[in-house]
């Protein structure tokens, strides 16, 4: 059987996510020993959390320097069937703040949408959730519907 047990788990989350903490990956460790048939003969399993005080910035530099795709990774726990990550939960902010902090260009696909509505309008809010599903959309696409849809709000105003 295996005798370590690798984990990707990062104490800077555990605000969140209590399993991300070092005490309840010592109670787990503890609990292999008296779990196990290894630990019970002596040789428990070990687990091993190499990330775990690393800063985002340095996962995400260490992650690199070994040839990490991260346009292939989400770490978003609310992210849509197409991968698309919310953009706004604990792990979306932690994570695209460990990309900034890194000084390295953020691949994720995040629902764009989601990091403007703090500051729409319910009507540009609508418009936004709308052209967000085709989730492909470019931001010169996107600057051409605002302006469209601008222009058809202040025509709509003057007209009557």
């Amino acid at each position: 059987g295996a005798s370590e047990i690798y984990i990707g788990v990062n104490a800077v989350d555990y605000s969140g996510y209590p399993d991300c903490r070092p005490a309840f990956i010592e109670a787990f460790g503890a609990l292999t020993a008296v779990a196990t048939k290894a630990g019970v003969e002596g040789d428990p399993i070990k687990i091993c959390t190499p990330i775990i005080d690393m800063t985002k910035a340095e996962i995400i530099t260490r992650g690199l320097a070994l040839g990490v795709d991260y346009g292939h990774t989400v770490s978003c726990y609310q992210a849509t069937d197409a991968g698309m990550a919310c953009g706004r939960c604990d792990s979306c902010r932690l994570r695209a703040q460990g990309f900034l902090d890194a000084g390295v260009n953020d691949p994720t696909r995040y629902l764009w949408y989601s990091l403007l509505l703090p500051y729409c309008s319910p009507l540009v809010t609508m418009f936004l959730r709308y052209y967000s599903y085709s989730c492909q959309v470019s931001l010169k696409h996107l600057h051409y519907k605002c302006l469209q849809l601008q222009r058809s709000l202040v025509w709509s105003v003057h007209s009557h």
